[in-house]
């Protein structure tokens, strides 16, 4: 029994780039150079065949044409954002990266923030150090590990609902959080001339 012939694939096409941009597509899907070279693409009647040495070169600049796009896409800085990183990883702080890159305060600053956050980590400033110790006291006697590790979560809870504290700026108006030192100084002025809400007026 003789083998059906298999009939050529013809495609019509308006133009010889819509013809090559199957082809690359075609290639992308990995059909064999050998069967794309047997496809007749059909071009304002004029029939249109590609060899394997010019699919080969259709492929290849149609994967230079997507990387030089890719490349045009990425963000420039990404690069240093890169180079930040490796040297806050190699145990650089943002000051030493500054130097080192000659990169803008700012810029490394931000950086830092985000490297944290990527490691799940926070920045401790150095004013908060009384008011965290504060927070830890009544923990300073915990022996069991568990007990310890709720304790640190205790203080961590308390510590960010101080932070999400903030008001108006009179002059500029804008949202500004409380510092360690404004803290303070709500909590003596309160103790001074506030009572407690339960508290009748007359105690």
């Amino acid at each position: 029994m003789k083998k059906k012939k298999q009939e050529k694939e013809i495609i019509p096409c308006e133009t010889l780039e819509d013809a090559e941009k199957i082809v690359s597509d075609k290639r992308a899907a990995g059909i064999n150079p050998r069967v794309i070279a047997q496809t007749t693409f059909l071009i304002n009647d004029q029939e249109k065949r590609f060899n394997i040495v010019q699919i080969s070169k259709i492929q290849k600049n149609n994967e230079q044409n997507q990387n030089n796009e890719s490349n045009s896409n990425t963000n420039p800085r990404d690069n240093d954002k890169s180079l930040v990183f490796k040297l806050f990883k190699e145990g650089f702080g943002p000051a030493d990266a500054v130097i080192e890159t000659g990169m803008s305060v700012d810029y490394v600053g931000e950086s830092y923030q985000e490297y944290l956050d990527f490691k799940n980590q926070m920045i401790f400033p150095k004013e908060d150090l009384d008011w965290y110790y504060r927070l830890m006291l009544p923990y300073r006697k915990c022996e069991d590990p568990a007990q310890l590790g709720n304790a640190i979560q205790n203080v961590v809870r308390d510590a960010l609902n101080y932070r999400k504290l903030n008001y108006s700026c009179t002059n500029c108006g804008e949202i500004t959080e409380f510092t360690t030192q404004e803290i303070e100084w709500v909590r003596t002025r309160l103790s001074e001339n506030w009572g407690h809400s339960k508290c009748p007026d007359d105690y």
